[in-house]
């Protein structure tokens, strides 16, 4: 996802409008307004704040996405599967270019069925 979809699911799960979370945060209104529209970037330290803060108050945003991601794409015939791997892809997936010809089964990608699972992999294998 990004920082603007961030920023909305946890006002609207800590019920905070802007100004609050901009008091929260100890950033002002006008900062919080740019990053959710996307006007100016955030730095660590601030990205650090917010995802802290997310934390701190019980909002999982890994297991909000899973659970998005799942209910968008999961049904009778199709599971939702996570890759565990540093740099993204697109489908059909280029196993020759897009993985390391050393994983435990030769070339291929390391699929979870959570994203802690490949995130797992991704500090583990890679």
């Amino acid at each position: 996802m990004n920082l603007t979809n961030e920023i909305v699911i946890i006002s609207e799960v800590l019920q905070l409008n802007e100004s609050d979370l901009s008091n929260k945060l100890g950033v002002s209104l006008e900062t919080i307004n740019n990053w959710k529209f996307g006007r100016k970037g955030i730095g660590l330290q601030n990205l650090e704040k917010v995802y802290s803060y997310a934390y701190d108050n019980g909002i999982c945003l890994n297991k909000i996405y899973e659970q998005l991601l799942k209910e968008e794409y999961e049904n009778n015939q199709n599971i939702v599967l996570f890759h565990g791997a540093k740099k993204s892809f697109t489908m059909p997936i280029d196993f020759a270019t897009n993985s390391k010809a050393t994983n435990d089964f030769g070339i291929g990608v390391y699929l979870g069925e959570t994203f802690e699972q490949a995130a797992n992999y991704i500090s583990v294998l890679n």
